[in-house]
């Protein structure tokens, strides 16, 4: 549970300055369960930086956001309002990095208490 803690510690901060969270292979399990147990499923995503594996990036995954900002800045003649789209997926990141940053807040929290 300890290292549990450190880790989520450690994301957090990390989440906080930078809005992604680098680590190595030892962590993969720790911060998949992080990532399950506190709701982040479908609001982040955990992929490997370079091909050995070494090392994964856990980071928002705005990849609905961009499809649904895409749809409502559409116009009827089928091109996109460029200053429609940027501000919709501006406003979709905040949501998305303060919606994680409670998830996270929240889940340390209940594994602070014990619970």
């Amino acid at each position: 549970m300890e290292s549990l803690v450190r880790v989520l510690r450690d994301l957090i901060r990390a989440f906080r300055y930078y809005r992604f969270y680098i680590f190595s292979k030892e962590l993969y399990s720790s911060v998949v369960t992080i990532v399950r147990e506190s709701g982040l499923s479908g609001l982040v995503r955990i992929r490997p930086l370079g091909s050995n594996r070494q090392y994964f990036i856990l980071e928002l995954d705005f990849r609905n956001y961009i499809a649904r900002c895409r749809e409502v800045c559409t116009g009827n003649d089928g091109l996109i309002n460029n200053e429609c789209f940027i501000r919709c997926r501006e406003e979709s990141m905040d949501k998305l990095y303060n919606d994680v940053i409670n998830k996270l807040e929240n889940f340390m929290k209940n594994v602070s208490v014990g619970g």
